[in-house]
């Protein structure tokens, strides 16, 4: 074998072109198939958990049905597994099981919680809006309905456990039915009107779509991954769902917002926008963020031009927040306002797992003024971040309002997770980012 000696500080002469292509194709075909046998292994691994927690919870010895939903998921999970280690092609290219595996486990364990563990709302969310809901069909506004004794009544008619009530500072609970925008209850009229008597379904509807889209859009070479951020945490996936939190609701139309964003189909991602500020306040907090990408992402034109776009897109969005709100804010302004803002306005206790610890457990007693500001201040330092460092941190937008929230007085669990659907979606947008400049390099 001739052995060859290169001039010190000489590169080794490149490799022919057709070699190069060929390690390039056969190292993306192997990279394809470890992504895909990693999305068998753990949605296997996922299944076979999810078929424990049925037998678990779901009283087999009396509720049959649920004894055979667990002999699937077992055989079907054991499908996946072997899926992730077998040498069998046609079985290895069929990664659409690993969808309809993480949606089997998912529906099993929301019948088993809400049919048999949980037959009641674990939330005043999910049951004021029920009663909300029934009394909008009988022809009474819901942001009418106030007092502590009707709001008491409503918590011991379906059954809510007191400490899923939400108490104020007074040691009284809150005494308004409605603390949420107008969607929030409208989503439910309609599955009422036609007989369901448990609307948690209607969120574990919203839940199932948002990750059949995220599905269905994932790029393709990562698509086998692209479930697993959600399904891998118990409390979104199933247990807050089942419980009565009601964010999926949300969730779902900002999942569409982000796609069309990107898509730069501005009026459509504006609308439902406007849709998911329209169900609960949590996207409140992306306006100033979403201005600012519609700013950027019209660089070269005129000043002028770019904050008409930006006035378009806050416009749009205001139409579909009023779309749904606007005949309740009508009906009864003050009532509205108080119902929308009282969140805000309400002297709520420190509770969640935020930076307000320090005072729920006594290390330091700050007043709730004192969060309040934190969240402003933490707020407008990301905004003029995000603006100064938009290249860079761009598809952050997703988290930044996960981040304020942190910072909040009342700082639950379900007010960090639920960005977790948008963040994937950002990942996605990074894969084929990096896809295109990683070709336009080979060019």
């Amino acid at each position: 074998m001739a052995i060859t000696f290169q001039p010190i500080g000489r590169p080794p002469p490149a490799a022919p072109a057709e070699l190069t292509a060929g390690r390039v194709t056969d190292t993306s075909m192997r990279w394809q198939g470890l992504v895909r046998r990693i999305g068998f292994l753990a949605s296997g691994s996922l299944l076979m958990y999810w078929a424990m927690q049925a037998w678990a919870r779901g009283q087999i010895g009396v509720h049959h049905e649920v004894l055979f939903m667990v002999i699937i998921m077992y055989a079907f999970a054991f499908v996946l597994l072997g899926a992730a280690v077998a040498d069998v092609r046609w079985l290895t290219r069929w990664q659409a099981l690993i969808p309809i595996g993480v949606l089997l486990g998912l529906a099993v364990n929301f019948y088993v919680d809400i049919e048999i563990a949980m037959p009641f709302y674990g939330t005043d969310t999910i049951a004021f809006s029920h009663e909300a809901a029934e009394r909008l069909l009988q022809g009474e506004n819901p942001f009418s309905v106030h007092g502590e004794e009707t709001i008491a009544a409503v918590s011991e008619r379906y059954d809510v456990p007191s400490t899923f009530v939400t108490p104020t500072t007074d040691g009284v609970n809150i005494d308004r039915l409605m603390s949420w925008p107008a969607g929030h209850l409208l989503l439910f009229v309609l599955p009422l009107k036609l007989g369901l008597t448990d609307l948690r379904w209607v969120v574990v509807v919203a839940e199932l779509a948002t990750l059949l889209i995220l599905w269905l859009k994932a790029p393709a070479s990562i698509r086998p991954l692209a479930l697993l951020p959600i399904a891998m945490d118990p409390d979104q996936s199933v247990r807050f769902t089942s419980g009565g939190v009601t964010d999926f609701l949300w969730v779902l139309p900002l999942v569409g917002t982000a796609f069309f964003l990107r898509d730069r189909r501005y009026l459509l991602a504006a609308l439902l926008f406007g849709t998911a500020a329209a169900v609960k306040q949590q996207p409140w907090l992306l306006a100033p963020f979403l201005a600012i990408w519609v700013w950027h992402d019209h660089q070269g034109l005129p000043a002028v031009q770019r904050a008409r776009m930006v006035a378009t897109f806050a416009v749009a969005s205001l139409i579909g927040f009023l779309i749904l709100n606007l005949p309740f804010a009508v009906w009864d302004p003050r009532g509205w306002l108080q119902g929308v803002l009282l969140p805000f306005e309400e002297d709520l206790i420190p509770f969640g797992s935020g930076f307000s610890m320090l005072t729920q457990v006594g290390v330091v007693q700050l007043p709730r003024s004192f969060y309040t500001l934190a969240t402003l201040g933490v707020w407008g330092i990301l905004i003029v971040a995000y603006a100064v460092h938009f290249r860079s941190l761009k598809h952050t937008i997703w988290l930044l309002p996960g981040v304020v929230l942190w910072f909040s007085y009342r700082s639950l669990q379900s007010y960090f997770i639920y960005w977790t659907p948008l963040l994937i979606i950002a990942l996605f947008f990074w894969w084929e980012d990096a896809t295109l400049e990683e070709k336009l390099d080979a060019a």
